[in-house]
This record gives C-alpha cells, structure tokens and sequence, in this order.
C-alpha cells in the first residue's frame, strides 16, 4: 500500500456489526469530500459488495456530522475532478446489490446530500441541516443532485431547493420526500443502533432495492414550472440560476448517462467562471473575518468572568438576551449604530449594522489578548452574526464607504438632465450596482459635509465606459484611507461591509477584489 493509498484509508473507517458493513466519514472538521476520503469510500464500497458475509451498507459520520460536502480548497483543482469523484461515487451504489443507507446528523450539505442521493435510503435526525447550497458559491450540484432531485422530490421542490440553497431540517427533508425516516437527536451510538434496525426491516421485508436514478420525471408541467422559475430570476443573482435551469430542462428529455455528461460540462462552466471565484472569494473572507491574527497570543481568564459590552444600534433585533443569561454586562449606548464612542479600555463595544448580519466588534488594545475578545467573536458566530474586527471609533466603517459615492452620485445628477445623461445610470445598472446605488442614496450616512473621506482623486469619468472604474475606485481610496489610519487591518472586512450591508452585487466579490482583479478594464 502507498503513503496515498494509507491517507486516503485513514479518512473513512470500515467496521462491520450485524453483517452490516458500516462506513464511518472522518475527515476533520466537517468530514468534506475531498479526494482522499471519496477515494476511501469507494475502496469500502467495493468490498463489502464482494464479501459475501456483508448483507447491507451504512454510511455514518464522525464527530456527529455526516458530510458537509466538497472540499471546497479543492475546488478548480486537479483533486476536484480526480476519479471518482462524488457522482461516480453515486454511480457505484447504483450498482450496488445490498442496501445502502446514509445516516444524515449535524450536517448533510452539497456533494454530502448528494452522496445520500446515491443511497437506497437515508434516515436523518430531526435536526440535521440539509442542503443544496452550491448557488451561493455560483455552482451547481455537480455530484448528481440535478438529476436526483428531481427523480425524488418531483421538479418543483426540486427546483426551489437548488435555486435557494436554504437548510431543511429532518422533518422539513421528510414532508417533501427527501428522506425516509427522521429520528430523534440522539448520540451516534443510538443513531447507527436506529440505522441499522432500520435496515434489518428493509432486509425483512426483501423489496426490491429503490434507486435514485430509476425513479419516474414527471414531465407534464415541466415547460410551465421550468418557465415560472425563469420569471424569478434577478440579474443580480449571476448566471448560475440561469445554467441551473437550462442543464434540468436539457436533463429531462435524455438518457441519465447523457445527464451526467451534461451536469459535468455544466459544473466546470460555473466553476471556471469569474463569479464563482468572486463568490468563493466573499466565502472564504467571510469566515476569516472575525479571526485573530494567527500570532495572537491570548491570556485566558476565568471562564465565569464578565464581559463589558458596549451596544450601538438596535439591540430588540439581535439575540443579545442570550449575553445576558451567560452574565455579560451589556450597556447600549445609542440606537444609532453610527454614533461616534470613547474607547473604554475595560470593555468591548458593537456596532449592529441594521441591514445586515454584519456586526463591528471594537476592541480597545488592552483586550486584544484577552480571551474576552474570543468568546465575543464565538458567541458571535454561534447566533449567525458576521463579524469584522475595527478600531473605529468615531463612526462605523460603512460611513467614510458611503461618503466615497458623494462624487459619482453627484455626477449622476449632474447629467440627469443631459440628453444622453442616462447612460451613466444604465451603465451601472447593467453592471448590476442598483441596490448599492439606492442604499447610498437612501442612507442618512450621506452628510452635507464629506470631511477628509472625498478622496477626489478620480476624474474624467463622463463618458459610461468610465463610470463603473470610477465608483470602484473611490470605494477602494476609501478602503485604503481606512487601513492606513489603522481603522481596520485589511480590505477583506470592507468588501464584506459593501456586499452585505451596501447591496454591492454578490457575484463581483467586492469592489476591492473587483479592482485588483480588473485593473485595467472593469467586467462588463
């Protein structure tokens, strides 16, 4: 056995109670499908088909998580597409002659849900977050869930669930016929004992093994629902939608062989596009966000230890209660999530962005190693709050973001009245900067006076070709003024503020990412 074949073993362990051979996922942290651990499956796969003693198949995964799908550092990697990859894997149950059965708990997501597609049956726990959620990475399920899903839950749940990319919860999966039986949370001893009674009745009973794939299109309404999702689809949302669609309807009406050479040239499109790495790139700055530095040395404290927080912003709509119950004293100081603060070198202090997830956590540098700081960023994470590290004191990052649109709003009212004073407008619309245009025209952080935030260093932006440069290049001055008074370490934060507070379109990654990326000349 090579070192590779040994790594690859050491990600899925094999075990057999009750003529049952189960497969155990163990790639930490989320047991994500990376070469090495498809490469194992398969290998397991293999053998409990050829051993006579084995009678059924269980997939299981460690540590309370079934699989949370692709390793996305593989992704547009020769590892995404090495053999077999997730649709292959499918592919093999498929010619399975025992039962399979997944056992769905934590999290079931993406290339995980479609590895329990393949499966003749899947049990999950009523409180497993299941999904398709590739869309927001400007994907599609390339592991063969465009071509089960439909089979399984009919086209439009289908369709709705691969356009959303939202979490269903076991009892949610099971109204639509996603899975087969949902269970209680339990620990993984007594879900595998649930899984495995569940199989020996399947057994019991001798019924023909249910595939995925063999299972009926009903194409009667096909065109009719096909085209209502097309009616819903916004511009702003990229070109994933679009192809998601067109590779379903191209789906319906071939062999399911010609559908997975169809998903797979479908997947490399969106993969290899430059929405996909924008919004690969928004993923990853995402959960490096509220990070530490890697050479943060933290001094830990007593884990009852109080936490002063400092609250700007509307408290009513965060669960802040729960800080509360864990003994922090929270103190808001303004509704207003703007308002300038003194630094208290005692306390942490949040800004709670209104329209967004977003939340600005200022430390003073006294608690930069305090684990005060670690467990605020934790119970941040924990309430589905996003939040981006700042020393901002006097306003929240977003104001000096929204001040350097002064000059390109100015400029767009400047030539309203001109006969040709509209291009400017449509040009950006086109780019797909309407809703970042409404917010900063909307937004009570537009003052009268724009202080040392006018970076006037842009001009000649009149003809349309220009106008797109020129509003990327003054939320970029912005940017840099921001980093060089030490408001915030690095760019990523401020893109995250521009996409989910501003409304800057999801698919160009932000407007620094979008400038680095096309310096010379802005996608069009």
């Amino acid at each position: 056995m090579t070192q590779d074949q040994a790594t690859a073993l050491n990600t899925a362990h094999l075990s057999v109670q009750e003529h049952c051979a189960i497969i155990t996922l163990d790639n930490p942290p989320v047991n994500g499908l990376g070469m090495e651990l498809r490469q194992a499956i398969s290998a397991h796969l293999s053998w409990a088909q050829n051993n006579a003693e084995i009678h059924s198949v269980m997939l299981i995964g460690q540590r309370g998580v079934f699989c949370a799908g692709a390793d996305i550092r593989q992704m547009n990697t020769p590892k995404y597409w090495t053999s077999p990859r997730t649709i292959e894997l499918a592919a093999q149950i498929d010619t399975m002659t025992k039962p399979v059965v997944a056992l769905l708990a934590g999290i079931a997501m993406g290339g995980g849900l479609e590895l329990s597609l393949g499966c003749h049956y899947r049990l999950a726990m009523e409180d497993t977050k299941i999904a398709q959620p590739e869309i927001k990475l400007g994907l599609l399920p390339g592991g063969g869930g465009i071509l089960r899903l439909p089979r399984l839950l009919g086209l439009e749940h289908a369709i709705e669930m691969l356009l959303n990319g939202e979490t269903l919860n076991g009892h949610q999966a099971l109204a639509i016929g996603l899975i087969d039986q949902v269970v209680p949370k339990t620990q993984g001893a007594e879900l595998l004992s649930l899984g495995l009674a569940f199989v020996q009745q399947v057994l019991k009973r001798g019924e023909p093994l249910r595939r995925t794939r063999d299972l009926p299109l009903n194409l009667q309404q096909a065109p009719r629902i096909l085209e209502q999702f097309r009616r819903q689809l916004r511009p702003s949302a990229g070109m994933a939608p679009q192809v998601i669609l067109d590779c379903i309807q191209a789906c319906l009406h071939t062999t399911f062989e010609e559908g997975v050479r169809l998903s797979n040239e479908a997947t490399q499109k969106l993969m290899q596009s430059e929405e996909s790495a924008a919004l690969r790139h928004l993923f990853f700055i995402q959960r490096q966000a509220s990070k530490l530095p890697s050479n943060t040395a933290i001094t830990p404290r007593r884990s009852d230890s109080s936490i002063e927080l400092h609250v700007l912003g509307d408290i009513e709509a965060t669960p802040l209660q729960h800080a509360l119950v864990e003994g922090w004293s929270v103190q808001v100081l303004s509704r207003d999530f703007n308002a300038p603060i003194q630094e208290d070198h005692g306390a942490l202090a949040m800004r709670l962005y209104p329209g967004s997830e977003l939340v600005e956590v200022l430390c003073p540098k006294a608690l930069i190693t305090s684990d005060a700081l670690t467990r605020v960023l934790e119970w941040l994470k924990k309430n589905q709050k996003i939040a981006i590290l700042s020393q901002s004191w006097n306003q929240a990052l977003v104001a000096p973001l929204v001040q350097a649109m002064r000059e390109p709003m100015q400029r767009l009212d400047q030539n309203a009245a001109h006969p040709n004073g509209h291009e400017l407008t449509q040009e950006l619309h086109r780019w797909g900067l309407q809703e970042l245009l409404a917010y900063v025209d909307a937004s009570p952080l537009l003052s009268k006076d724009p202080g040392p935030w006018s970076t006037g260093t842009v001009h000649n932006a009149g003809e349309s070709h220009n106008i797109v440069q020129h509003v990327l290049a003054s939320l970029a001055a912005a940017s840099d003024a921001l980093i060089a008074q030490h408001r915030i370490g690095d760019v990523a934060g401020l893109d995250l503020i521009a996409v989910l507070e501003m409304g800057f379109p999801k698919v160009k990654g932000g407007p620094n990412y979008c400038l680095a990326k096309h310096q010379s000349s802005p996608e069009r």
